[in-house]
C-alpha cells in the first residue's frame, strides 16, 4: 500500500496546494441543512431543478453512493490567486468584471489535474470513484483543508478562500487528518462587504440575492438588485476581496491557462452587445449560465452599462430599443434610465 505522505506529495505535485484526508462517513447533516434552506426558500427554485446537488441530496451525503468500497476522502485545494487588477474601466470605454476564478481556466485546469491524480492513484492499486459526489465543502472541513467562513466559502490559513475544492472518494483506509480548530471569530468584513446583503448569517446565503446566481441566472434581473451589481458580468469575489485572510495570499506560483483576454479578462462592454452566438458558445459556455444563451451574458452587460454611468453607453443602448428582443429592451431601459440620472 501507498504511504500517506506520498500521496499527499503526489497530489501537491499535481497542483494541489493543500491535500489532506478523512473518513469516508455519511455527511449526515448534509441532507438536512440543504432541504431546510431549500423550504426556506435559499435556493432559487431553476437552481434547485437545476444543480445536480441539490436534486439528489440523498446521493451527495453519503460516499459509498459514489464507491461502494469508500474509506476515505481525499480533499483538495486549488489555489488561483492572482494579482492583477480585475477592472479596467476608463472614461469613454466602460469594461466589465469576471469573478478571478473565470478569468483563467481554472476549473479546466482542476480537472485535468484532478483526473491525473486519480489515475496515478488507479496505477497503485487504489480504486477511485468515477464521480466523488460528496459536498466538497464538508469535506475540506472534516479534513483540516480550513473552516467555513461567514460567507460560506472555505478559508484557509495560507491561501485564504483563493482556493477552488475537489474530492476523491478512495478505496483505501488513510489516518484521517484533523479538523482545522480555526474560525473567523467576530469578523464581519464579508458581510458587510456583499452588495446585495445575500449572507444572511454566517455560513449561510440567501442565493436568490448573491451576485454569483444573479449573473447567470434565466430572466429578468430583479430591480431592486441591479444597481448593487456593479459591472459584474459574471460572479463576484467581493466578500473575498474584504477576507483579511485573503490580503496577503501571493498569486499561485503554477501555471493556469490563459484564456482569451478580450472576452475573460476585463471586457470591454458596448462590444459584447453584438457578440455572436457562436462567439459566446466559444468564450463563454464555461461561465455556469443557468440556459447558456446570449442574451443574459447581454442582459448583463446592459445593467453594467447602466451602473458604470459613462455617457457613451447611452447611443448604443438607445440603438438597442430599436432591434432587441423584450428581456434586453425591459433592461436597456433600465440602464438608460439610470444613465440620464447622472
Amino acid at each position: 500500500m501507498i504511504a500517506k505522505e506520498r500521496v499527499i506529495e503526489v497530489g501537491n505535485r499535481f497542483g494541489f496546494e493543500i491535500v489532506r484526508i478523512c473518513s469516508a462517513d455519511p455527511f449526515t447533516d448534509y441532507e438536512q441543512i440543504v432541504k431546510q434552506r431549500v423550504r426556506m426558500g435559499f435556493y432559487p427554485e431553476e437552481l434547485v431543478s437545476h444543480e445536480k446537488v441539490l436534486k439528489n441530496v440523498e446521493t451527495y451525503a453519503d460516499p459509498s453512493n459514489s464507491l461502494s468500497e469508500a474509506k476515505s476522502i481525499i480533499s483538495m485545494a486549488f489555489c488561483y490567486s492572482t494579482s492583477e487588477p480585475t477592472d479596467l474601466t476608463k472614461k469613454g470605454e466602460p469594461h466589465g468584471v469576471l469573478a478571478r476564478a473565470y478569468q483563467r481556466d481554472v476549473y479546466g485546469e482542476m480537472f485535468r489535474r484532478r483526473e491525473k491524480f486519480a489515475e496515478f492513484l488507479r496505477k497503485k492499486g487504489i480504486k477511485v470513484a468515477g464521480k466523488s459526489r460528496v459536498p466538497h465543502k464538508m469535506a475540506a472541513v472534516r479534513a483540516g483543508v480550513g473552516w467555513q467562513g461567514k460567507n460560506s466559502l472555505i478559508v484557509t490559513e495560507r491561501f485564504g478562500s483563493w482556493i477552488t475544492l475537489n474530492s476523491l472518494v478512495i478505496g483505501a483506509e488513510f489516518e484521517p487528518d484533523t479538523p482545522s480548530t480555526m474560525n473567523c471569530g467576530p469578523c464581519q468584513a464579508c458581510q458587510r462587504a456583499c452588495p446585495t446583503s445575500a449572507i444572511q448569517a454566517p455560513g449561510v446565503i440567501n442565493v436568490n440575492k448573491c451576485i454569483d446566481y444573479l449573473t447567470c441566472k434565466t430572466g429578468s434581473i430583479p430591480l431592486e438588485l441591479r444597481k448593487s451589481m456593479g459591472n459584474r458580468l459574471i460572479s463576484c469575489d467581493r466578500c473575498q476581496e474584504a477576507c483579511p485572510y485573503n490580503k496577503p495570499v501571493k498569486p499561485a506560483i503554477k501555471k493556469i491557462p490563459q484564456l482569451n483576454p478580450e472576452f475573460r479578462y476585463s471586457p470591454a462592454l458596448i462590444p459584447l452587445l453584438d457578440i455572436s452566438e457562436e462567439s459566446f458558445r466559444r468564450h463563454y459556455l464555461d461561465c455556469d449560465f443557468i440556459d447558456p444563451r446570449k442574451e443574459y451574458l447581454q442582459r448583463n452587460v446592459i445593467v453594467s452599462l447602466g451602473n458604470v454611468g459613462d455617457p457613451v453607453a447611452v447611443p448604443v443602448l438607445e440603438k438597442v430599443l430599436r432591434n432587441a428582443e423584450p428581456l434586453i429592451i425591459e433592461h436597456a431601459k433600465w440602464a438608460l434610465g439610470k444613465l440620464k440620472e447622472k
